[in-house]
């Protein structure tokens, strides 16, 4: 399994381990199964609570499945992606991202914002 983008997440695998924290950079991270296919991902938030970030199963999927999804992001007047400019690259402190007018650096949890 990958996420390619889907922002403030980690930057290297999470196994499919159920409730086993890994610390990638300065966040914390596992997976909880919910079901013979159903997991949970959930990170550890600033003051130590769980945040649960997104569901995903583990059913196998063809790339075709995700044609319509592509297109519309790449297309669509209702995309936020074509509607702003943002561009984002990991460093290996944390990562740098320009969006809109908009410049921030997020490195060792210090997030730094500047117009």
């Amino acid at each position: 399994m990958t996420d390619v983008g889907f922002g403030d997440f980690p930057f290297s695998p999470i196994p499919l381990t159920h409730q086993v924290e890994v610390e990638d950079r300065n966040q914390r991270f596992w997976v909880e199964q919910l079901d013979e296919k159903a997991w949970m991902l959930k990170k550890r938030g600033p003051d130590g609570q769980e945040v649960e970030k997104y569901h995903f199963t583990t059913i196998q999927r063809e790339y075709e499945e995700f044609a319509g999804m592509c297109h519309y992001h790449q297309t669509s007047p209702d995309s936020h992606f074509t509607q702003n400019k943002i561009c984002t690259i990991c460093t290996p402190d944390g990562r740098i991202t320009l969006s809109r007018n908009k410049l921030v650096i997020l490195e060792e949890k210090i997030v730094r914002k500047k117009k």
